[in-house]
């Protein structure tokens, strides 16, 4: 040939042919669990019904079954260690590429269930209970926490690792909306599925803590002590507070509707000489506290007082000397104390004393000098009765229970205007010691109106217990009758 001689062409057995396996499968592999993995295959001048040939790293983790088919191929999977494994496949003597996969330790796994209700209205604090499983934790024991974006609005979480358990709260007064409550573990960092907590109901009204945004203030400073925890407040000392019709929100808040306080209670002393407080007081029905001279000579305070339904404790002097409060008072049966001194020299309170069912005593001189009329019920709670509780006070009659083991010296002292006292359900003579209990007793009754006390007929004769009463400041012209 012109120029030299040319060196004859070798071709390979693979020169035209070429075999391209892809894997599309997405599976993450983990050690000791099996997998299929499927992919494809394209092949180019390969007679792809010749016999398949499969090449791996270790023969006994892989199974190729029937061989690749019609473009696509199928492998079983069971890899039992972590490291990285390859495969390849060759036919009609062309050999494809090579695929690699990397078998890593499995995956923790952290699953929440909820075994409390997930929704609540607008309000109280909202107790959340569930349970949680984990999965590839190895000899871990997890370190939960609270996690995500919604955690700030959860609080009081707890777990009990022997039961798989946990339990927190949504803080009282949460705004109506979802939230994610969700954990995770510390140590393996593994985050939790959420499960959605939703608090349902339109946000009340609300009044701001800065400024003068309370109705019918005129001036002054109210102050409140904020409990973060609970989301409750309590109003605090105040000064210079001149207003008419005071009205007390049930919600405060410090930064525009952002957190929620519910007023529960009034503190010591938080208007004691208010005399710059007129006309009436409207509490919410969330104050469950009011305390000791709260109100105390507030002599300007005038009209009906209406407590609240929830009221549980009216403290020492909390409104003493309210000398122009009027009307009838009605205490809430969910009240359980009354302090010393409470509603005592409150003269314009004329009307009926209505008790709660649930008073276990009657503290010193809680009523006296108070101007209440019509009839005196001692619920059949009461056990104890202190010195001077209702001295001097304008009751028509009176009904003491046999619950009533203890009347201290001048309980019913100068109750000038008693008719009738009864005592119910007496089975014998009552403990009672001291002396002067009821001293005075319906003095301002004219002489010829009759003056009874009703005794059950299991005390004994009428004479006996007349001499037992009058031995206890009764006045000897009373009858005493058996019914």
């Amino acid at each position: 040939m012109l120029g030299g001689v040319f060196a004859p062409l070798v071709l390979t057995s693979c020169d035209s042919k070429s075999l391209t396996i892809a894997r599309t499968d997405q599976n993450v592999l983990e050690v000791n669990n099996s997998y299929i993995l499927n992919g494809t295959y394209s092949a180019k001048k390969v007679n792809t019904n010749s016999n398949w040939t499969f090449t791996c790293s270790d023969p006994d983790e892989f199974d190729l079954g029937d061989g690749p088919s019609e473009g696509e191929w199928l492998i079983t999977f069971e890899p039992t260690q972590i490291k990285e494994y390859w495969f390849k496949f060759s036919v009609d003597g062309c050999a494809s590429n090579t695929i690699k996969v990397n078998v890593s330790a499995p995956i923790p796994t952290l699953t929440l269930v909820a075994t409390s209700p997930t929704s609540s209205t607008f309000g109280p604090q909202f107790n959340i209970t569930g349970t949680y499983t984990t999965q590839n934790f190895d000899d871990l024991t997890p370190n939960l926490e609270l996690y995500g974006a919604d955690s700030a609005a959860f609080s009081d979480f707890s777990i009990d690792q022997d039961d798989f358990a946990f339990e927190c709260s949504l803080h009282a007064n949460t705004a109506p909306g979802d939230y994610k409550l969700q954990l995770r573990d510390i140590v393996t960092n593994t985050i939790s599925n959420f499960i959605t907590i939703t608090i349902t109901g339109t946000m009340p009204e609300y009044k701001n803590t800065s400024g003068s945004d309370w109705d019918g203030m005129i001036n002054g400073t109210i102050g409140l002590e904020l409990n973060n925890a609970e989301h409750t407040a309590k109003i605090d000392v105040n000064s210079g507070i001149t207003t008419n019709n005071l009205v007390i929100p049930q919600y405060v808040s410090p930064d525009n509707g952002v957190n929620i306080y519910t007023i529960t209670s009034i503190d010591n002393d938080a208007f004691l000489d208010g005399t710059g407080l007129s006309g009436t007081i409207t509490f919410p029905q969330s104050i469950t506290h009011i305390g000791a001279h709260s109100f105390a000579n507030c002599t300007n305070l005038s009209g009906t007082l209406t407590l609240p339904n929830n009221l549980q404790e009216i403290s020492y002097g909390a409104f003493q000397n309210c000398t122009n409060l009027t009307g009838t008072l009605v205490i809430p049966n969910t009240v359980t104390s009354i302090g010393p001194y409470a509603f005592c020299l409150c003269s314009g309170m004329t009307g009926n004393l209505h008790l709660s069912s649930q008073l276990e005593q009657i503290n010193l001189m809680a009523f006296a000098g108070s101007g209440f009329t019509g009839g005196l019920a001692i619920p059949t709670s009461v056990n104890q009765i202190f010195s001077n509780a209702f001295d001097s006070t304008n009751f028509n009659s009176i009904f003491i229970p046999s619950s009533v083991t203890n009347i201290a010296a001048g309980a019913f002292a100068n109750c000038n205007n008693v008719a009738e006292l009864v005592l119910h359900d007496f089975t014998s003579t009552p403990p009672w010691q001291e002396v002067n209990i009821f001293a005075d007793l319906g003095q301002s009754v004219p002489e010829y109106e009759n003056k009874n006390v009703k005794i059950s007929n299991g005390w004994g004769e009428a004479q006996n217990a007349k001499t037992f009463l009058v031995a206890r400041g009764l006045p000897s012209e009373w009858n005493v009758i058996i019914v």
